[in-house]
């Protein structure tokens, strides 16, 4: 479908604070998979999206990612349906 999935590591001034996962959408661009695809990942349960390992043709992405209320040590496995209308 044209999706590549990736990530990046994040940085707040020097501090490494993690890996975050990202997606490149035709027709949308770049995005950060828990931030702008109006996944609501704090009620979901998740601190925030660390990898993004697979996309299909109906807009699944399927990943690890942190558990929130974790010590940066709890992990899981998500899969979110993005919003084709979100922008």
């Amino acid at each position: 479908n044209g999706t590549v999935l990736g990530t990046f590591t994040r940085f707040v001034g020097n501090t490494d604070t993690g890996e975050r996962a990202f997606a490149w959408i035709p027709g949308r661009g770049v995005v950060k998979i828990d931030v702008n695809l109006n996944v609501d990942v704090k009620a979901q349960g998740w601190d925030y999206f660390e990898s993004a390992d697979a996309a299909s043709a109906q807009g699944h992405i399927a990943g690890a990612g942190a558990l929130a209320g974790g010590d940066g040590t709890s992990f899981g496995v998500y899969l979110v349906r993005r919003n084709p209308a979100a922008p």
